[in-house]
């Protein structure tokens, strides 16, 4: 225990006034009323006993009521590791402010982020001279710059008013290690750090458990949770697209995942689709607690383009993840490359036009090399494989599939081997030709494969029974191997048609020609309409999943590439009309153009317009972070596992209830808990009981 006025301990001199008082009580003669000599020996001696027992009890009271009075004016305090003699070092303060945006949540005491700054507030209040403080907000994490020591209140209060709730999601723990280095360029001082959140699970810790001795043993923390109930929440956690072929006019399936993160269930919800801003479609929705629910949606695309979609549910307590935004890529046309050396009837039938009067192709040929710029400017690559390759090519078509676009070979009329060597060189197994003297027949499709869904949609239970099947009278077998998926299967119990999955694209083998005199494929009905659909299957790597970004996160995306786009003008305009330019992080490559995005150029969820020269170019969108979606509040003891782990002295961990004065903390921290009251209280407790007793020794003064 230390006093911080201990010249008033000097008091503590006048406790001698009662021994001097009693000293002189006792020389002086007691005056004893008797009506008789004769009643003198009926005085007992223990009754002269008691009186002089109860004069020393009130000289002890006397004396404890004088030292209590003085202590309370001598301040004595307790546990202040700095309280010495009323003076105490600088302060090194490191306020870390919780600005993800699950803290614009609204509680019965208001806006958790007003009452966060209020807190900040406070505690910069009680700075004193030559204190200086640190401002760590979340949202700046982990590239946030190093932030100055200020010491003007004055400063500290504008950067914490100016503080509101954003959709970079970080956690505590990264603000713990950066307050850390802080620190210790400061290590002569008074430190503390005062962290202030919604004590939000996810916004906690890393996914680390490596313990790190990153403080001193007196730092001091003071955790402020805001709310220890944390919030109910229903969200719209993403969608799908059913579709693996996308075209106009046809059908868009799509599936919509919602989430309910509290213990009760959502009861019933309305949610809605709107495409291009107009609302198409409506669906009443039940969550059970702590799971989800998938709903199907849809609509039909009138023409090619970027559609702008979003799907969303009625307003609750956090309002952010109650619509999620995303971009549907119809195409108009696909850009077909062709690459063969002889006439065939490829060319007329992908140049032919789908039922709804649209043609779905754009088509060039080559017949040398595989032009860079030509593969570069095209969705699907089709391989008559009629000539040699050098290994060159080879690689230029590896690259094409892995860049996710599609590909679709098939044997030449001329030699096999050449159709061999180009599987080979693409990991493909396959064999030697074989000549039928009866001819093959189609036998059975995977009705399951998108490619047969979408050229029998119309059609009844048994397909084979709706085509005039072509005959094959020969053909290059592919023997069975895990990456290879059949979709048409011939008499021979070998594929004509065959999916390869091992790569980003979409690989596609015919196994034999198309025309006379190897097969009449290409005199049937089912000819154009199979080579159509195999195309549109092919083109749809390139027209995926919607992408989603992350609001306030910083990201990389490819544009497709156009012959005349300018990577000087290129620009994306955000939700509040501001354009950013993005010539200085762009750059070319096969896949289109790459952009890196930074998150304050999708600060906010919503959809971003990307443009060349007021040319769109195309639609991106962003969506909140997950992990503020789940309102999960963390239990006290897994706050002072984080900072015992970071290297914090358990002792000198608290945790401040929001409605605990933090002023008050402050000072009891810094210069020790004061026992001033305690001692008033104490001094006036004796008083009482020395009235008492001084009012009762007087009673039996005048009954004896």
């Amino acid at each position: 225990m230390t006093f911080l006025n201990p010249l008033a301990l000097f008091g503590l001199l006048a406790a001698t006034i009662p021994i001097v008082l009693h000293l002189i009580n006792l020389q002086k003669p007691t005056v004893i009323n008797f009506s008789s000599v004769r009643f003198l020996k009926e005085l007992q001696k223990t009754a002269i006993q008691k009186l002089k027992l109860k004069q020393l009890l009130l000289l002890l009271i006397r004396i404890l009521i004088i030292i209590f009075i003085v202590f309370a004016f001598s301040q004595p305090t307790l546990k202040g590791s700095y309280a010495m003699f009323g003076s105490t070092p600088p302060a090194r303060i490191v306020i870390i402010l919780d600005d993800t945006y699950s803290m614009s949540v609204i509680n019965s005491n208001g806006e958790l982020m007003k009452q966060a700054r209020n807190k900040g507030i406070e505690i910069v209040d009680q700075m004193k001279e030559n204190d200086g403080a640190f401002i760590l907000r979340l949202s700046e994490f982990p590239d946030a710059t190093t932030p100055k020591l200020v010491y003007d209140k004055k400063r500290l209060r504008e950067i914490i008013n100016k503080t509101i709730p954003k959709f970079h999601h970080s956690t505590i723990e990264e603000a713990c290690k950066v307050a850390a280095k802080l620190l210790a360029e400061h290590p002569n001082t008074l430190q503390e750090i005062y962290i202030i959140t919604d004590q939000q699970l996810t916004t906690l810790k890393l996914n680390s458990e490596k313990e790190e001795k990153l403080f001193q043993d007196k730092t001091s923390f003071f955790f402020t949770p805001l709310s220890d109930k944390g919030f109910n929440n229903f969200s719209v956690d993403t969608v799908l697209i059913g579709n693996s072929i996308i075209q106009q006019n046809k059908p868009i399936q799509l599936q919509a995942k919602f989430k309910n993160y509290g213990n009760e269930n959502s009861g019933s919800i309305i949610s809605y689709l709107s495409v291009n801003d107009k609302r198409v479609q409506q669906q009443l929705i039940s969550i059970p607690a702590n799971s989800t629910s998938i709903i199907d949606f849809g609509f039909t695309p009138e023409a090619g383009g970027s559609y702008k979609a979003k799907i969303e549910i009625e307003n609750d307590q956090f309002e952010a993840d109650d619509v999620y935004y995303f971009t549907i890529n119809v195409p108009t046309q696909s850009n077909i490359l062709y690459y063969s050396t002889i006439q065939n009837s490829i060319p007329f039938a992908l140049s032919s036009s789908t039922d709804d009067g649209t043609k779905p192709f754009i088509f060039q040929k080559s017949s040398s090399i595989l032009d860079e710029r030509q593969l570069a400017n095209s969705d699907i690559l089709f391989i008559n494989a009629d000539n040699n390759l050098i290994n060159e090519q080879y690689s230029k078509i590896d690259n094409y599939l892995n860049q996710g676009k599609g590909v679709v070979i098939f044997p030449s009329e001329k030699n096999d081997n050449i159709f061999n060597s180009l599987l080979s060189a693409l990991q493909i197994k396959s064999s030697q030709s074989v000549q039928l003297s009866t001819p093959a027949k189609i036998t059975s499709f995977d009705e399951s494969h998108p490619i047969i869904n979408g050229m029998f949609e119309n059609e009844q239970n048994n397909k084979l029974n709706n085509i005039d099947s072509p005959e094959f009278e020969y053909f290059i077998p592919l023997p069975s191997q895990t990456n290879l998926y059949p979709i048409i299967q011939l008499s021979t119990g070998t594929p004509f048609l065959a999916e390869v999955k091992n790569k980003n694209g979409k690989l596609l083998i015919f196994t034999a020609p198309f025309e006379e005199p190897f097969s009449d494929f290409n005199l049937k009905s089912l000819f154009v309409p199979l080579l159509i659909q195999t195309s549109l299957y092919a083109a749809s790597s390139t027209f995926s999943q919607p992408v989603s970004l992350i609001a306030g996160e910083s990201s990389t995306i490819i544009i497709p590439q156009k012959n005349e786009t300018n990577l000087r003008a290129i620009l994306i305009s955000t939700n509040n009309g501001v354009k950013f330019n993005l010539s200085a992080n762009s750059r070319r490559n096969n896949n289109g153009i790459i952009s890196d995005i930074s998150k304050e150029m999708i600060s906010l969820p919503g959809f971003y317009l990307i443009e060349n020269k007021n040319v769109l170019l195309t639609y991106i969108c962003g969506n909140i972070n997950k992990l503020e979606s789940d309102g999960k509040v963390a239990d006290k003891n897994d706050v002072k596992k984080l900072l015992i782990r970071l290297g914090a002295n358990e002792n000198n961990i608290s945790i401040i209830q929001s409605n605990i004065n933090i002023a008050s903390l402050i000072s009891e921290e810094r210069n020790g808990r004061e026992l001033w009251r305690e001692c008033i209280l104490f001094a006036l407790i004796f008083l009482v009981v020395e009235t008492l007793v001084s009012r009762k020794k007087k009673d039996n003064e005048k009954t004896n």
